[in-house]
């Protein structure tokens, strides 16, 4: 990734002092493409939290933050910022909250959207940027940002957790993984990060199913989702270092494609690899617009779950907010 400014329509920012050790580390200029960056982090969960913040502290200016979810009591031992009396509050909300208190840009924006990328309004915000991380696990998120990378040459750097436990309940296996997704890279359907399959049943609603779901997570341990605060701390700080390395690089950088790392090991693996032959998404590249994508009328959100399921003390929260 090459970048290019008008700096009469898009100043560079000012120098400040509270950014003296950031600037002396790469240098004012890398600074400047840094700070007039439009950076757009898709997942507010416990990685992307983290990207976010990496963001405001090095003097990014500009953020969109696209997710709908609420924080839950279960988010509470990963999800940075989080506690207990910000349970029911959206993702975004929260985030886009503290993050005006860390950044050290002069002007700092941070445009909260709530709702789903697969939607369109957040869609052409996401074209808006300049860059996008993905920290989402659904196929149909994934599917969305595949599209984008390609069709409309936004860099798109992917990080993904996997985690299984042994049959006794230890921990048999911890895995994650950093993508850059565009042309002249792997893209993510490529990758194996999702199937074409995948994002049809998330249309269809049968990923939401029961029956399905306790199927998949018999006869498919890469369903899991276990995960905890250090394993997210370090795929955010490897999708961070992802962009700033494609920033401030010099030509004789290495360019990488994936990063994985396994943690039973402890092993780092580096990857450049191309999309599989005929693949229709880099058959996408650079054709913009006109590669539309297959939007559906109502795009498909998480079911909600019962209220039976829901516990006594956070339905007396909502109920005190309601009434105020």
């Amino acid at each position: 990734m090459r970048l290019t400014w008008d700096d009469t329509l898009r100043p560079p920012p000012e120098r400040r002092p509270i950014l003296k050790r950031t600037i002396d580390t790469w240098g004012a200029q890398a600074q400047q493409d840094l700070g007039r960056l439009r950076v757009g982090v898709v997942g507010l969960g416990s990685v992307g939290c983290m990207v976010a913040e990496a963001l405001a502290r090095i003097g990014v200016s500009d953020v969109v933050l696209i997710d709908a979810d609420r924080v839950e009591a279960h988010n509470l031992d990963r999800l940075l910022y989080a506690g207990i009396d910000d349970v029911g509050v959206h993702k975004v909300e929260l985030v886009a909250r503290h993050l005006k208190r860390s950044a050290t840009a002069a002007e700092f924006r941070a445009d909260a959207r709530i709702g789903w990328i697969q939607e369109r309004s957040h869609y052409r915000a996401a074209l808006d940027c300049d860059i996008l991380f993905a920290a989402v696990d659904r196929p149909l998120p994934k599917d969305v940002l595949n599209h984008i990378a390609y069709a409309h040459c936004i860099p798109v750097v992917f990080g993904g957790i996997f985690a299984a436990r042994k049959a006794g309940g230890r921990l048999g296996q911890a895995a994650w993984s950093v993508v850059v997704a565009g042309p002249g890279h792997r893209c993510l359907r490529c990758d194996g990060q999702y199937t074409s399959s995948d994002v049809v049943m998330e249309r269809d609603g049968s990923l939401d199913d029961p029956s399905y779901v306790r199927g998949e997570r018999r006869g498919n341990q890469e369903r899991r989702n276990e995960n905890v605060f250090p394993f997210s701390a370090n795929v955010a700080s490897y999708m961070v270092l992802e962009m700033i390395r494609y920033v401030v690089r010099e030509d004789w950088w290495p360019a990488t494609t994936k990063l994985h790392y396994s943690f039973v090991p402890n092993r780092l693996a580096t990857t450049h690899e191309r999309c599989l032959p005929n693949c229709s998404i880099a058959g996408k590249a650079a054709t913009g617009d006109s590669a539309a994508y297959p939007f559906i009328v109502d795009p498909a959100p998480r079911r909600r779950r019962p209220w039976s399921s829901v516990s006594p003390a956070r339905l007396v929260k909502w109920v005190r907010r309601i009434i105020g």
